[in-house]
């Protein structure tokens, strides 16, 4: 079998395996991949030349589409700027195919320009890693009939119960593309995926442990794994014929279903209101309040989990439950909440919204102007930035029916925002808010012009740098200024400019109300928001302690 051969057959195995997108960078090595991605009929290709964004980019492509996404790249620190997105879909449990071209045995530890040791490259952040050529001879490794099982091996992995991106290594020889290239034959077994749910026994023994509970609630936390709408029905439906009170964080599938106002909630909870019962499904809560308030909860708490990785950050988890969140939460009856206590969660989250609905008073800040825009955006998705910026959507933001808010929450990180929104913006076929601040926005200008797609729109509240610590002890220091608000001054009109964005500075409510609206029908819009950092942390600091 010739290189090429192998090359086609490899790309045919992934199609079959259900990989449909290749995010290529350009590279002279990998260009067996790219010339057998691009002729293969089933994998639409799309070329981002960097390679930091186009990792992102396919983050966001496998997490709206659900399908697994690869990533191709030459050898050396091309494959190195994957890295970032590597770790993000590591955790967040998003199948991606790190396809890595590299040098040929000989080569290694020969001084050879852009090489460097590949196969380890991504550790612990990928959940299955392999070299599809060995020493001491390519051929002797292409020769070999199993190379498709481990092909199948990869794409389980990636798509399975746990999930996560997956890398291959390809070391290529020269030459590195035929004047024609053979086509695509090879099969591979079929994937089968399955969900692990309940047996009576099991769902029998939680229900015993709730048996007691005079205050139970449910808690979803951030599950982003994808945009299924079955997991947030079915926990939705649990509470409904239950009578616990559902309290959604903004990243979670069920947030319109459920109480919204959990972080103010939490901000002034007096013991009364402490559960006795929690059962709590995905990851922690955006909200440190919320955590703090489970973690000061008496009783079990229960964590339904659909990967094999712990997540409870409040060490106060009594029982894990590993399963498919939404089949467990269809196997579950659960004893009834009184009816007193549903009452008194409700009459917490009027006051709530009351307090909430009236946090302009106090100034221009982040918190209302992220309220309005996410009741004037006319879409169904947006992407919100880390930082302070999903902190506010999810303590001011109430979220309407269908309405899906996205981030990459694995790890928390600023970097690859903007990638990321496009690439779901492009899964997903229709238009994309993404909200940032102007620190996340100066971490990512590069994929405004290298991964931006057509419908993305860019709300940048720009606050004067990296205002998520002027909320901390460290604003009084002498070096916070340079060391930690770290304001970039970025012309946004002219940066929209040179990207190909229209731009549309709004000064007040109305602007704001008019240009989201515009950008909707328009795509490719950065709306930007001006607001005095200073002024907008004093309002801040105002509006919450007169909450708390």
């Amino acid at each position: 079998m010739s290189q090429a051969e192998f090359v086609g057959e490899l790309v045919d195995a992934l199609a079959q395996g259900g990989a449909r997108r290749a995010i290529v960078s350009p590279g002279y090595r990998s260009a067996p991949l790219a010339l057998a991605l691009e002729a293969h009929r089933g994998i639409a290709v799309r070329v981002v030349v960097d390679e930091r964004a186009a990792a992102f980019h396919a983050l966001g492509l496998a997490r709206a589409s659900g399908e697994p996404v690869i990533l191709a790249c030459t050898s050396g620190s091309a494959a190195a700027n994957y890295l970032p997105a590597v770790v993000e879909a590591h955790r967040a449990r998003i199948p991606l195919i790190l396809l890595t071209a590299d040098r040929p045995p000989e080569l290694q530890r020969a001084g050879a320009p852009q090489t460097m040791p590949q196969r380890h490259l991504f550790a612990d952040f990928v959940v299955w890693a392999d070299e599809l050529a060995e020493a001491p001879s390519l051929d002797a490794d292409l020769a070999r009939p199993p190379w498709g099982a481990r092909i199948a091996q990869a794409l389980w992995a990636a798509c399975g119960e746990a999930g996560g991106p997956v890398h291959l290594n390809l070391p290529l020889r020269k030459p590195l593309f035929p004047e024609a290239a053979p086509p695509p034959r090879a099969a591979l077994p079929r994937l089968h995926r399955g969900r692990r749910g309940l047996d009576p026994a099991s769902a029998a023994a939680i229900a015993g442990r709730f048996a007691a509970a005079e205050r139970p609630v449910i808690v979803a936390g951030p599950m982003i794994r994808d945009l299924a709408e079955e997991t947030g029905a079915a926990i939705a439906a649990l509470a409904e014929r239950s009578g616990w009170p559902l309290i959604a964080d903004v990243l979670a599938p069920c947030r319109a279903a459920g109480i919204q106002r959990g972080d103010a909630i939490a901000r002034r909870a007096d013991p009364g209101e402490r559960a006795d019962a929690i059962l709590w499904f995905g990851d922690a809560p955006v909200s440190a309040a919320l955590l703090r308030w489970i973690g000061g909860s008496t009783g079990p708490v229960i964590q339904v989990l659909e990967g094999g990785e712990w997540r409870d950050p409040s060490f106060r988890v009594s029982d894990v439950v590993a399963g498919d969140p939404a089949a467990v939460a269809a196997a579950l009856s659960l004893p009834p909440a009184d009816e007193a206590w549903r009452a008194r969660w409700r009459g917490a989250e009027a006051a709530a919204d009351a307090a909430l609905a009236g946090a302009g008073a106090a100034g221009r800040w982040e918190g209302p102007i992220i309220d309005l825009a996410m009741r004037t955006w006319p879409g169904q998705h947006v992407h919100v930035a880390n930082s302070t910026a999903i902190r506010d959507v999810d303590a001011f933001a109430r979220l309407r029916p269908g309405a899906r808010v996205l981030c990459n929450r694995g790890v928390n990180g600023i970097d690859g925002t903007l990638a990321s929104a496009a690439g779901e913006a492009a899964a997903l076929g229709r238009p994309l808010l993404a909200i940032v601040g102007d620190l996340a926005l100066a971490h990512d200008v590069g994929a405004l012009i290298h991964a931006a797609d057509p419908r993305l729109v860019v709300l940048v509240i720009d606050n004067g740098g990296g205002q998520i610590f002027r909320q901390l002890p460290i604003r009084e220091h002498p070096a916070f200024d340079p060391l930690f608000e770290t304001h970039t001054p970025i012309e946004i009109a002219a940066l929209a400019a040179a990207a190909g964005f229209a731009h549309v500075r709004a000064d007040d409510d109305a602007a704001l109300v008019a240009a989201l609206r515009a950008a909707h029908e328009r795509g490719r819009t950065i709306v930007e928001v001006k607001i005095d950092p200073r002024a907008a942390a004093a309002a801040r600091d105002a509006f919450w302690r007169s909450w708390t």
